[in-house]
């Protein structure tokens, strides 16, 4: 519990400016000697805060259900029922109920890996609330993970008994208060469909109960093959999202004849297939799109013409789905997004702001959040300001550090490029220096400025086994993990002093240093001095392959033609900067860059086709035969 207290606080570096440092520890604290059983104490501080903090701290951090529910907890343990109902009254009174918010800490324990104490949680509020199909479908999910086979029997046949109770689900539509943080998750019907898949399907040995769990899942599926095309696809998106991690189990199951045949099994096989990156995938989808009005068809043919370059048949598809639905958000960010690689600028910014009037939910908080972002970047461009503040820098936390190594490497072992942006990025950065060598023979070595977890160095390495790879990141956890987990008698990580590490270095032939999405989380002068440094080193290349796209700071997209344009923030945390200007000032002045497509069919992060990656290589007098080193 206490870890989840930690967690609950981790979302300041989110948004920093609504919260000053006064305000931030003294919530800290609150949820902190709540767990300690200090019922009464964290509640008068709560309340303190709530005369004393701005009409924003209150609403969005301090005034919210989740930290009584924990409190309510807390007292229901400890037996002191009149603090107890207390946090229910407030709870209620904050527009939540206990069981939503018991919910959604089970989700998030299971989340880190704590099933049992999800388990737990789930068990119990399934007593107190045995009709809630939420509560019931995570508690399927934590059963299969756990191999608790006798329990995922009685939860999946429940579940078979309330097929009537599926359709009133789905017609519930998604929950809002996901929204815009969460994945498209189709509600519910993900959470299902993640139970016989993401949480290791594979790992029942009972025949009878995987019967059970594919008479469910089928049965969810003739429920949206009697939707609405477009309704059908939010939840089908979800269950896309929710297989990414095992589509093997799915596929299975459509290709061994074990579901019913439908137009939805088949539009999800052809997603399937575009995600898995089968060869067969265009002309699945093109099979079902004449007979279908939804949006997963066209988005995934679309997709392919812009992976290949065909940006005029993208256009024509978007539009044809903008025609379907043009009060959908989604097909404006994405025609913006093929506009603004067209280099049509008047027209990305055009159709990114009828995007944003079809989600001002959403769009309006991450433009509140990029706009109170960029106060720090305004601060660091000011003072010289190479890196982000703690508060502001998730890495600061080393257990968080830790657990996205684990979560990038897990997504590097399982995903597609079509199913992850990092994954997409790393296939990038290796294809790349691949096109590079064979222009270039003379590169005889790469470094990795931040390399995190190091398995597409090893990769690169074990591709070129006479190249030299280095991968060096300050987070010293990280490289000690890379270090062990990853071994090649051509490949070194390295952390510490950037100016030591690109000594290490042959001597002999050309070098590159690359940054994949690394410089965002960098200042301007933190850039400078990275290109500095490798300038000093006799580096010959600089590849970047970073983020760009429309940024919530400016609500436009960037202009490329600017040779004044300002760094800015484009999502979140990152930075968007001008690296022509930033290369150049380090000697590296013939600068090309290409712009490409996140092909993901559906999305993992808000407003995908808002984001470009952005290729560019970099290169200076030493290619054209004079040596700085």
């Amino acid at each position: 519990m206490a870890e989840f207290a930690d967690r609950a606080s981790f979302s300041n570096y989110f948004l920093p400016e609504l919260f000053d440092e006064e305000v931030r520890k003294a919530v800290q604290k609150a949820v902190s000697i709540g767990f300690k059983g200090q019922f009464i104490e964290a509640m008068d501080l709560l309340d303190g805060l709530e005369k004393t903090a701005s009409p924003d701290q209150v609403a969005v951090f301090i005034n919210g259900p989740v930290y009584p529910a924990l409190l309510f907890k807390l007292a229901q343990q400890a037996g002191d029922t009149q603090t107890a109902e207390q946090m229910r009254e407030i709870v209620q009174a904050r527009g939540g109920n206990l069981v939503w918010c018991f919910n959604d800490l089970a989700v998030l324990l299971a989340e880190r890996g704590d099933y049992a104490a999800a388990a737990s949680t789930l068990t119990a509020l399934h007593r107190d609330a045995p009709d809630d199909l939420t509560v019931l479908a995570n508690l399927l999910a934590v059963s299969v993970v756990m191999g608790m086979e006798a329990q995922v029997a009685a939860t999946a046949e429940a579940f078979a008994a309330r097929n009537d109770g599926l359709a009133e689900m789905v017609a519930k539509g998604a929950d809002p208060k996901f929204a815009p943080y969460r994945r498209l998750s189709g509600s519910i019907v993900s959470n299902v469909t993640g139970t016989l898949v993401r949480y290791g399907r594979q790992d029942v040995t009972d025949d009878a109960v995987s019967e059970i769990l594919e008479s469910v899942f089928d049965a969810i599926l003739a429920v949206l093959d009697g939707l609405p095309d477009p309704d059908r696809d939010t939840y089908l998106a979800g269950m896309l999202e929710a297989v990414r991690w095992d589509k093997a189990a799915i596929v299975a199951m459509i290709d061994g004849g074990r579901l019913s045949p439908s137009r939805t099994v088949s539009l999800l096989r052809a997603g399937l297939a575009f995600q898995c990156v089968e060869p067969d995938a265009e002309a699945r989808l093109k099979e079902i799109a004449p007979s279908d009005t939804g949006r997963i068809a066209l988005y995934g043919l679309a997709l392919l013409a812009g992976e290949a370059g065909r940006l005029e048949e993208e256009r024509q598809l978007i539009e044809q789905l903008l025609e379907r639905d043009p009060n959908h958000s989604r097909p404006w960010f994405y025609l913006g997004s093929n506009r603004f690689r067209a280099g049509d600028l008047e027209a990305a910014n055009a159709a990114a702001a009828k995007a944003i009037e079809r989600s001002s939910g959403p769009s309006n908080e991450m433009i509140a959040i990029a706009k109170a972002q960029s106060q720090y970047l305004r601060k660091a461009i000011a003072e010289d300001i190479p890196e982000r503040w703690p508060e502001i820098d998730p890495y600061a936390d080393v257990e968080w550090a830790l657990n996205y190594w684990e979560k990038y490497l897990f997504d590097f072992e399982h995903l597609s490029y079509r199913q992850d942006n990092t994954t997409f990025l790393n296939k990038t950065y290796i294809e790349t220096i691949g096109e590079m060598l064979k222009r270039d023979p003379a590169i005889s070595s790469v470094f990795n400025f931040g390399a995190f977890c190091g398995k597409p160095d090893y990769d690169l390495a074990q591709l070129h086994p006479d190249l030299t790879v280095i991968g060096f990141d300050r987070d010293k956890q990280a490289i000690a993990e890379s270090g062990k987990r990853f071994v090649a008698s051509n490949l070194k990580f390295l952390a510490g002093d950037l100016a030591d590490a690109l000594g290490e270095m042959p001597e002999e032939g050309r070098s590159v240093m690359v940054h994949i999405r690394t410089c965002t989380t960098l200042f301007p002068e933190g850039v400078r001095r990275v290109y500095a440094a490798a300038a000093k080193a006799g580096v010959d290349y600089i590849l970047g392959i970073e983020t760009t796209g429309f940024s919530y700071q400016t609500v436009s997209w960037p202009d490329f033609s600017d040779p004044e344009q300002e760094p800015v923030v484009p999502l979140g945390v990152m930075v968007d900067h001008h690296y022509p200007n930033l290369l150049a000032e380090a000697g590296y002045t013939d600068f090309q860059q290409d712009l490409l497509l996140y092909p993901y069919l559906m999305p993992a992060t808000v407003n995908p086709e808002a984001q470009t990656p952005r290729r560019f290589i970099a290169s200076g007098a030493s290619v054209a035969g004079v040596k700085r080193r």
